[in-house]
């Protein structure tokens, strides 16, 4: 399943509410590389600004992805992988299990805004 800007916050919203049904799916996916205190060097999230209403109430939305590269935090990325469930932090975490990623500019509008 190739994800855009158009259908961006619809296939996060059924990966992560329904992971279950989408394991051992492949993925292709564009956004910057998040990460917080809590990830490994080989895990980051891949993520875009949602917009909803106006730029102050934009949110990163996306997905956990492991990978054997450390990527620096704001790398734009294009990742290809399978969707899997790993157990972190006590529940069960949909994951990203990377198989090729490529370095891509910034996009010159980086937000996503919901399709209605």
């Amino acid at each position: 399943m190739q994800v855009t800007d158009i259908n961006f916050t619809e296939v996060m919203f059924e990966v992560n509410s329904f992971p279950n049904d989408y394991v051992g799916k492949e993925i292709e996916i564009t956004g910057f590389v998040l990460k917080d205190s809590t990830m490994t060097p080989t895990h980051f999230a891949l993520a875009q600004y949602v917009i909803v209403c106006c730029s102050a109430d934009a949110s990163p939305y996306g997905l956990v992805c492991k990978y054997t590269t450390d990527y620096p935090a704001d790398t734009w990325l294009t990742i290809r992988g399978t969707i899997q469930l790993e157990m972190q932090q006590n529940k069960n975490t949909t994951v990203v299990n990377v198989t090729t990623a490529e370095s891509v500019p910034k996009p010159a509008r980086p937000y996503i805004y919901p399709s209605m």
